[in-house]
């Protein structure tokens, strides 16, 4: 009888154990649960609060004029670098122009800012301006000797282009965009 009560004992210290164990597993597990929703939340929040920078950075453009100063130009396709130097301040409005949007551009680069929602904005202004100033960037490298000035700024509008040409009707709800027709 003794052996009897002895084992049966050991069997219920046994299922308390097993009980305590599978216990711990439950509550791991709803915590790693809980971990991963915080996780998703925290991300979410980070991206919402990436676009809106980036609308308020676009904004922000717009309040230093510098849409106005680019429409205020010739309106030729590329401004020609001899035009540029022999105006003192319409070159250094240039290089502060070039100097902002390259400060954009590290921005979209480093992802600090949306790229989908930068290109959606002012995509096509950003890449006219850069054509705008090709010849003048090419020129403020070489008198610079500095191969990167203003590097970031052209590798955001290789971007800008690439992607519009991958998506030309692209829209911030991917379902919808509209379809390309063909002729």
């Amino acid at each position: 009888m003794l052996e009897v009560v002895q084992t049966i004992a050991f069997i219920s210290v046994g299922i308390a154990v097993w009980l305590q164990i599978g216990r711990q597993s439950i509550q791991i597990r709803l915590q790693t649960i809980q971990i991963e929703q915080q996780i998703k939340i925290a991300q979410a929040d980070h991206d919402r609060k990436k676009k809106q920078s980036t609308i308020e950075l676009c904004n922000t453009l717009e309040g230093q004029k510098i849409f106005d100063f680019i429409d205020a130009l010739p309106k030729e396709k590329t401004l020609k670098v001899p035009t540029i130097i022999s105006d003192e301040k319409l070159e250094k409005d240039v290089a502060n122009c070039l100097a902002r949007l390259e400060y954009l551009a590290v921005g979209v680069n480093s992802d600090v800012y949306d790229f989908k929602i930068l290109n959606l904005l002012c995509g096509m202004f950003l890449s006219k301006v850069y054509r705008q100033f090709e010849h003048y960037i090419n020129h403020a490298r070489t008198a610079e000797g500095d191969h990167m000035t203003y590097k970031e700024f052209e590798l955001l509008v290789q971007k800008i282009d690439k992607d519009r040409e991958i998506n030309p009707n692209q829209t911030i709800d991917e379902d919808a965009s509209i379809p390309v027709m063909n002729p």
